[in-house]
């Protein structure tokens, strides 16, 4: 590998994503139209790889059959550096059917992937799809999300999609205990984003386990 993928390697790692302005900002004295012919220049010598447009990463390597390949980049890696976490910040999460699967409120497997992300500036937008997804979906937050909500507003999320009275008891105690995570007080002060609807049922479904017995 050159000197500039070694940077890469060293301050992203091996097989983690490097989205185009993570590249940029490795090499901020040297001219943008240098960093990109540089950037084409590495993937096409093998020393970096493309996943998608502005999605690059070192490859991993493995063995087999007495050979040397490149591992391809896992896409959950993708979705969590793009849309769930940045910088070490909590920027969004996974919501909809996929919420409710990795929950285990619901054991279908979904086909579309839901993600709300502050990196999304639209209500909602589809994007091109990727790991395995028929279609991937970004949705722009009600309330940015954080680390301080969002346990908060995966709560909100599951009670606004969730049919809780067609649950059996296991997704029933599934749901309960992820709803259970999050502070009361984040959730009243997420909720005033949120329509009627979502509030009052969030009222009847959940709101009588905080009351203490």
């Amino acid at each position: 590998m050159s000197i500039f993928a070694d940077i890469l390697e060293e301050r992203f790692g091996a097989g983690q994503p490097i989205l185009t302005e993570d590249v940029l900002a490795a090499f901020p004295d040297e001219p943008r139209s240098t960093v990109f012919y540089r950037l084409k220049a590495e993937v096409e010598s093998g020393g970096l790889a493309r996943f998608d447009r502005g999605v690059y990463y070192v490859p991993e390597r493995a063995e087999l059959f007495g050979r040397t390949v490149g591992v391809p980049l896992d896409p959950e890696r993708v979705i969590a550096r793009k849309y769930l976490e940045r910088d070490g910040e909590v920027i969004g999460f996974v919501s909809g059917l996929a919420l409710e699967n990795r929950s285990r409120v619901s054991n279908q497997v979904p086909a579309v992937l839901e993600i709300t992300t502050n990196a999304e500036t639209n209500r909602r937008r589809r994007v091109r799809p990727f790991g395995g997804y028929r279609e991937v979906v970004l949705k722009r937050p009600r309330v940015p999300v954080t680390a301080g909500n969002v346990d908060a507003l995966e709560a909100i999320d599951l009670v606004e999609n969730v049919d809780v009275a067609s649950l059996d008891e296991s997704e029933l105690d599934a749901f309960r205990r992820k709803v259970s995570k999050a502070d009361w007080a984040t959730v009243v002060e997420c909720l005033s984003a949120y329509p009627k609807k979502t509030v009052m049922k969030y009222l009847k479904e959940v709101a009588p386990a905080y009351v203490p017995a």
